[in-house]
Parts: structure tokens; sequence; C-alpha cells
């Protein structure tokens, strides 16, 4: 257990070398995000003066950056409003990626960056860019009422991962594309309410999700190799990031 506190805490996100974990947290009523080094048991508000919302249950809300050294944020409650960076041991923000983006995530090496771009009319392109979002040039193009969320990168750099699908809440799956582009691959055949893919190995994905009964969320693996998905959690908890 990382927190024990009165309220709510989740949606965190562990940073890339894995000394830190942040997380959204309303231990005084309002939400704001907090991050604490691992092992040491302090935890350290980094948006005292600004009020967030609860964690996602869609799209991500917050990140760290490539290096590791700064927070993606978005202070409006709309995952796709304009993204800022704050820095790590907190201090003024600097404007990130504009209206309309949503779910950035670095490469590996820290050189490039993904992310979506959310149309009104229910579709998501996914973009490539450079490591601090110049050069963007599009991968996978929207496609009429489907739904692109939450781009990966594989550890080796070599795919990028998200989650696709007709409805958000219902019917989605895990796909694949390479960084240069090509027609997507998918990978999992739930059309179940999947998000919040994590990388573990090479061959090992693990998401959030719904059992084909709708119960649940659980918290999966999934071989990106053979496609074979198995429930990881056990027991009654549900797992919502």
């Amino acid at each position: 257990r990382f927190t024990d506190w009165e309220g709510t805490e989740g949606g965190a996100d562990i940073s890339p070398d894995g000394r830190f974990v942040a997380f959204l947290a309303d231990p005084k009523g309002s939400f704001g995000l907090w991050q604490s080094q691992v092992g040491t048991g302090r935890f350290v508000n980094l948006t005292p003066d600004i009020e967030l919302y609860a964690p996602a249950t869609l799209l991500r809300n917050f990140g760290f950056s490539g290096d590791g050294a700064e927070i993606w944020l978005s202070t409006s409650g709309n995952a796709t409003s304009p993204k800022m960076l704050m820095p790590l041991t907190g201090g003024p923000s600097r404007p990130f990626l504009g209206e309309g983006t949503t779910t950035p995530s670095w490469s590996p090496d820290g050189t490039h960056l993904a992310y979506m771009t959310v149309f009104g009319d229910g579709r998501d392109s996914l973009s490539i860019a450079d490591g601090n979002g110049a050069d963007a040039r599009e991968i996978v193009p929207a496609r009429e009422k489907m739904h692109n969320h939450n781009p990966v990168w594989s550890p080796d750099g070599q795919w990028i991962y998200f989650t696709g699908g007709l409805d958000p809440n219902e019917a989605m799956d895990v796909w694949r594309v390479r960084p240069a582009g090509g027609a997507p691959q998918r990978i999992s055949r739930k059309s179940a309410a999947v998000t919040f893919l994590a990388p573990l190995g090479s061959r090992t994905l693990l998401y959030v999700a719904r059992s084909e009964y709708r119960s649940g969320p659980w918290l999966w693996s999934l071989d990106v190799e053979t496609g074979v998905a198995r429930r990881a959690s056990v027991g009654l908890e549900q797992y919502t990031s």
C-alpha cells in the first residue's frame, strides 16, 4: 500500500526511472497533484494553489515527461484542454500542447512524443512529434465514430499501443502501430471498456477493463504476440487505473 489517507487517491503515474510516483488526492477536500519519492514516506502537493478534479476514468489527465523532470497536466476538468508542463520539484509551469490534444506519451529514449487529438464528432487521431512537441505528423488518421485513447510506447520503442473502438465505455480493444505509421494492428478482442495501458516487458501489456459479463473493472495481462488476455487481479477489489 503506497497511500492510506482519508478520501480518494488515484490515477497514479510512475516516473521513467521508477523513483517517483505522482497521483491525485483530496486529503483536505479539494483535489491536488501530489508526488512522493518511493520509500521516503514524504508527500508533496505540487498544486497547492490550483484546484484540480477527480482522477479520470477514461483518459489520463497527467503524467511524467520523457526525462521524468516534469509532469504534464491539465488544470481543467476537460482532458482535451491545453496542457502545461510543471517541474517535478514544483514551481512555475509552462505551456505545452494545445487545445484538443490529450494523453501525451514519450518514447523510451525521450526523443519522440505520441499523443491523441480529439475531434468534437467522436473521432480521435494519433500523432507523433519530437520530444518537445514540435514537427508533429499524423500516423493514425481519425475515422468516423472511432475512438482512440491513451497511447503508450513499447519498452523497445518499436510500437505505440493504444485503445480503440466505437464506445469508450463499452467497446474498446488494444491496438498497436509502428512509430513510422502504417496500418494499425488489433491485438485484443474483448470489446470492453479497455483503458490505461501499461507495458511490462516486451510481450506483456497490462490494462484495466471489465469482463465480458461487465463485472469489474479488473486488472488484465495481455500477451501482445498471441492476443491472449488473462485476469491478473483476484478478489472483489476493483481496479480503475
